[in-house]
């Protein structure tokens, strides 16, 4: 029981420092780098704040010197405890609320990471039947798809999605406007930071993380 609670103190700890390191790198980014540096080094900061937010709180940084402590624990009768004649001791069994909170926790974590995924699942198989779907050109350095239901021009990986009503010199800015980001691979860090919203969608400053990079 000593051994579980304490786990679950340190799990408690690193969450409360997770969201407080993502917190100071996100206040960071909008006082010195927001509208201050190039568009590289900003989305650089930004990933790079996601994964230090999650390492940090990993770092054990002692100020002081260790020391061991040892102490003799005494015996103690639990509650609940019976003992019979002859001295054996039985246990009346109890409902451990403890352990039932702390699995309809781990439970609803689980059920809304899931959900997150579906969705995020979702969006992609979205993305893949507008494709299959689209009027697809070929070129060397990336796949222009065209159809009417796309309604606002986007990339994602090697292609362009783009509506068939582009004028033709709007057209070509566009296609170049979206080739920059095919260029950039900015596909991967959208994809880094989505999977990280939906396993961390406990910390507000990740979504806030995330929507900067867009």
């Amino acid at each position: 029981v000593i051994a579980r609670e304490i786990g679950n103190l340190i799990m408690l700890k690193y969450l409360f420092e997770f969201i407080c390191c993502s917190a100071v790198l996100y206040v960071l980014y909008k006082l010195l780098i927001e509208g201050r540096v190039a568009h590289l080094s900003a989305r650089l900061y930004i990933i790079s704040a996601s994964l230090l937010s999650l390492l940090i709180p990993m770092l054990e940084l002692p100020i002081y010197p260790a020391e061991t402590l040892y102490y003799t624990l005494p015996i103690v009768w639990s509650e609940g405890a019976v003992a019979d004649i002859n001295g054996y001791v039985e246990t009346k069994s109890t409902i451990d609320w403890y352990l039932v909170f702390s699995c309809i926790v781990a439970t609803i974590y689980g059920v809304i990471v899931m959900l997150n995924f579906v969705r995020f699942g979702v969006r992609l198989c979205q993305v893949s039947k507008l494709r299959k779907r689209a009027e697809l050109s070929f070129y060397e350095a990336y796949t222009l798809a065209v159809s009417h239901e796309i309604k606002e021009p986007f990339s994602f990986w090697h292609t362009i999605y783009i509506n068939d009503k582009f004028a033709s010199s709007a057209l070509e800015m566009v296609v170049a406007h979206e080739y920059s980001h095919i260029l950039h691979h900015h596909a991967v860090e959208r994809l880094f930071m989505e999977v990280l919203r939906c396993v961390c969608w406990f910390n507000p400053f990740i979504w806030l993380l995330a929507n900067a990079i867009i």
